[in-house]
């Protein structure tokens, strides 16, 4: 699974080298993007009718966007799926507090990590 998210890392680099040069090297640029593309992902997961292959682009749209920020500072695949690994440990030992009205958790905040 590394390898083929590596390859979707080295093409959006190549890709945002081409058609983005001016903030290619700017790993904000595609978070800035990406909180547009999570807001579009909820929308359609709210919507009456759920189209499932919308969903799926959306989704694809997030991923791409958060990839192409670490990639652009040196990250690689085998690193992100490493520490998201790592940190799932972490997250699975901590305690969380109560959802705020969106559903969101938080952990408490006497905890490291």
């Amino acid at each position: 699974m590394a390898k083929e998210l590596q390859e979707l890392m080295d093409r959006n680099r190549k890709f945002a080298q081409r058609v983005f040069p001016l903030h290619c090297d700017d790993p904000k640029a595609p978070l800035h993007h990406l909180i547009k593309e999570v807001k579009e992902t909820i929308d359609e997961l709210e919507a009456d009718n759920l189209d499932m292959e919308k969903v799926l682009f959306e989704y694809a749209d997030c991923l791409i966007l958060l990839v192409g920020s670490a990639v652009r500072i040196g990250i690689t695949a085998e690193e992100l799926i490493k520490y998201s690994m790592e940190k799932m440990t972490i997250n699975e030992k901590r305690d969380w507090g109560k959802p705020d009205k969106n559903g969101v958790y938080s952990h408490k905040k006497n905890q490291n990590g």
